[in-house]
């Protein structure tokens, strides 16, 4: 399993033998022949304690939270191990140095590495801010190193291709936001467009609605047709219930006699 050199850096070790623990990861001590974590350095508490470090081959797990060891015995003082003392005195720092190909190209800066929990084998070296403007991050494969220098690395000529290129965060949530405004756009673009449709055709309806509706009555609002005014019915209406008719109208008439009063 891959494991991050930022991740590793502060984590407790642990002894499975005792459950004590021993220390925190204060740094990894690195082999630039072998390419490889040569051992864990511990952080020391107190100003006159000597350093103390874990063989990486005496680990026996890498996990999320803690590391652990068999034995509490596994961390031995720097002193007692030549090897990794010589390493010590001129150490390899890989975060932070420089990666230029043959040819004279810089890559970027190394911000992390990952390596093999179980061998230490350095896989990978994170790149950024190079002179070829990558934006973002990149991932460098191990292979195409040709020396873990103490300030720069070197890598093979033509390195650039084998880059696997990262987008930077901040480009990224740009583009998250832009992608969800493209998508909230659409979304009320044919929200808008139905609702536009549906808006018509109910118009629609309603004209076709007036244009075939019957004419009403004029002198009436409940559309029923007017009803013929029979004779009997103006007769009925007027004083006396009489009506003189036309012919009636334009005879003459008599003057009647009339009687004296008494």
């Amino acid at each position: 399993m891959q494991k991050r050199c930022r991740k590793v850096v502060s984590m407790p070790v642990v002894s499975l033998e005792d459950g004590s623990h021993i220390g925190k990861v204060k740094g990894l001590l690195v082999d630039p022949a072998e390419r490889t974590v040569a051992a864990l350095v511990l952080d020391q508490k107190g100003l006159f304690k000597e350093q103390k470090v874990i063989p990486f081959q005496r680990v026996k797990s890498v996990g999320e939270h803690a590391i652990t060891v068999d034995k509490s015995s596994g961390a031995e003082r720097l002193s007692s191990l030549p090897q990794l003392a010589k390493l010590a005195k001129e150490p390899t720092a890989v975060v932070g140095a420089q990666v230029i190909t043959e040819d004279g190209n810089v890559l970027g800066t190394v911000e992390e590495y990952t390596f093999d929990s179980a061998t230490g084998g350095i896989s990978t070296l994170e790149l950024a801010g190079n002179l070829l403007k990558l934006k973002g991050r990149a991932t460098l494969p191990v292979t195409a190193v040709i020396t873990l220098g103490k300030s720069v690395i070197i890598a093979r000529a033509g390195s650039e291709v084998e880059l696997d290129r990262e987008e930077n965060p901040l480009q990224e949530t740009v583009k998250s936001v832009r992608d969800t405004g493209t998508r909230v756009w659409d979304t009320t673009r044919q929200t808008t467009r139905r609702w536009g449709e549906s808006l018509s055709k109910s118009i629609e309806r309603f004209v076709a609605e007036e244009v075939n509706r019957p004419p009403e009555d004029a002198g009436g609002g409940n559309g029923a047709a007017a009803k013929p005014v029979s004779q009997n019915t103006v007769e009925s209406a007027l004083p006396g219930g009489q009506v003189d008719s036309p012919e009636q109208a334009d005879s003459p008439k008599e003057d009647k006699p009339q009687t004296p009063p008494n």
